[in-house]
């Protein structure tokens, strides 16, 4: 998961550190990169799903639910829709 800060780091010319600090992320930011993260597991999922050869009902109710929210997650990430990951 998204960490909750970003780490900023300076080095001089000969390769001496000389500013390392953390700040916060914008809620935009930690939802932007939530999403992302989530996009491989949701391929994967995908991928078992098309690979069964006979699913069940319920294999297939859950995996309507399971593609509605990656749409939903595809859709926040194309407009820049980053107040939620829902």
């Amino acid at each position: 998961m998204a960490e909750p800060t970003t780490r900023y780091q300076r080095w001089d010319i000969d390769g001496t550190l000389v500013e390392d600090y953390e700040v916060a992320k914008s809620l935009d930011q930690f939802n932007a990169e939530t999403l992302r993260e989530r996009v491989l597991g949701a391929l994967a999922d995908n991928r078992a799903f098309i690979a069964n050869a006979s699913p069940t009902n319920a294999d297939a109710i859950a995996a309507v639910k399971d593609l509605c929210r990656q749409n939903n997650a595809l859709i926040r990430i194309i407009f820049d829709l980053f107040d939620g990951t829902d």
